[in-house]
């Protein structure tokens, strides 16, 4: 029987040939890189995989391809990536997985992830291989899909008086707070004019922290984090911001409230005032402008000129009018010169003559 020694130096001896041989024939398997990746629920994602052209040289004319698995409950295979650019998919998840494979000659096997969803967290691997079972070189990324996506939901404007109380309202749905009422979900107000800290934290259970302003943390589990304003001064208005929380860094959804005075809000009525008035005096002046351009065509257009010439007829109805003239003259007395007539006719027959 042999000692323990004696199969210690034979497993010894037999690790070292397999290493040797493994060499030989370049099947090291090394590890080149681990990275960790965290992207959003249904947003893309590149899933990056270089080999290096020194590791590559001397194996492009040989049968060399790319193989992408993931490894979750268990190990699968996504697609295989060959030297050349031909591509195979095995399982491309409802074709959410694209590859580039014109880029294959310039060592780049990267592919994009479309939509992430949940399923897809989990440990992805990009193995380089020689034939079949030779495998050269690896790279892992360990891909996190997070629910965390900050959403803007309002912009409030609100005019206050300077010393005075005004309420800053905030309010989340519970979709968006989520039905876990023991999560770490906090609103975090902040103010445009402090860049060194927050004002305050409101925790979902109630809790404040930093409370200088005083919020209303019995109302947070409705989804209401409102805060409420004491003597309002100069230096607090401006934007503030109500942002919801999941933990340390990853936030949901905010709202913006805008804080300014009564003056401001004149001045802007003001100049919105005068510009009206503006444009109604620019309209009153065009129609005065057009009535008066009306009334001078009606003017021409009912003016005619008639010729001095007269024909028979018109020189007999004019004696007529004479003698019947001459007639009421001559009864009126003698107090009025016969002779005299009226200088429209005299001066009509002087150009008749």
């Amino acid at each position: 029987m042999k000692s323990a020694s004696e199969f210690g130096l034979l497993g010894l001896l037999l690790s070292t040939l397999i290493k040797v041989s493994t060499g030989l024939n370049g099947c090291r398997r090394e590890l080149v890189s681990n990275t960790t990746l965290t992207t959003e629920l249904q947003s893309d994602v590149l899933l990056p995989c270089y080999f290096k052209s020194a590791l590559l040289r001397s194996y492009k004319a040989e049968d060399i391809v790319v193989v992408w698995s993931q490894i979750n409950t268990a190990a699968f295979d996504l697609l295989r990536i060959e030297i050349d650019g031909d591509t195979r998919h095995w399982e491309s998840k409802d074709r959410r997985i694209r590859s580039f494979p014109e880029h294959s000659l310039s060592d780049n096997f990267s592919v994009i992830l479309h939509k992430a969803q949940l399923s897809d967290q989990g440990l992805f691997r990009c193995e380089l291989f020689k034939g079949i079972n030779c495998s050269i070189a690896y790279q892992e990324l360990n891909l996190s899909v997070t629910l965390c996506r900050s959403k803007p939901l309002a912009r409030i404007n609100i005019a206050t008086k300077l010393q005075s109380d005004v309420l800053l309202p905030c309010y989340f749905k519970p979709a968006t707070l989520g039905s876990d009422k023991t999560a770490d979900i906090a609103a975090v107000w902040s103010h445009s004019n402090i860049t060194t800290d927050n004002l305050l934290e409101i925790k979902l259970q109630g809790k404040v922290r930093n409370g200088n302003i005083r919020p209303f943390p019995e109302s947070s589990e409705s989804g209401n984090f409102s805060i409420l304003l004491h003597k309002v001064q100069q230096s607090d208005l401006g934007l503030y911001r109500c942002e919801l929380f999941r933990g340390n860094s990853c936030t949901l959804a905010y709202q913006d409230v805008y804080v300014s005075t009564d003056s401001s809000m004149k001045y802007w009525h003001f100049l919105l005032g005068a510009a009206v008035a503006l444009c109604l005096l620019l309209v009153s002046l065009c129609c005065m402008q057009r009535r008066r351009r009306d009334t001078a065509d009606a003017l021409y257009t009912n003016t005619y000129f008639h010729e001095s010439k007269r024909d028979s007829k018109e020189e007999a109805i004019y004696e007529n009018d004479m003698e019947v003239r001459k007639m009421k003259n001559a009864s009126r007395g003698c107090c009025q010169n016969p002779t005299q007539e009226n200088s429209i006719y005299v001066n009509w027959e002087r150009k008749k003559t």
